[in-house]
């Protein structure tokens, strides 16, 4: 695959919406309780586009939890660098 195609896929609109709906409903009802049907219906896209872009519900969701973790930590390293003991880097969190 082209460095352009792979590019391109992480940067689609298909892609971001996919990822929102995902977002959405894995928060309102749960991994589990989740199909790919219902991302692809929030998301106004066909199965076959999910499993383009992210080949499986399980690496949709690894992908978001991966996402998370990489801002929690982000927001961490700016808190630490911020005031001047450690009770304000917490508070300004």
């Amino acid at each position: 695959m082209k460095t352009v195609d792979v590019k391109r896929r992480r940067t689609s609109p298909a892609r971001d919406s996919i990822r929102g709906a995902a977002i959405q409903l894995f928060s309102e009802k749960g991994y589990a309780a989740t199909s790919t049907r219902e991302i692809c219906q929030r998301a106004r896209v066909t199965k076959p586009v999910l499993y383009y872009h992210f080949g499986s519900k399980d690496r949709l969701y690894i992908e978001l939890v991966v996402d998370a973790c990489n801002e929690v930590r982000k927001q961490l390293i700016l808190a630490a660098q911020r005031g001047a003991n450690s009770r304000e880097k917490i508070v300004d969190c």
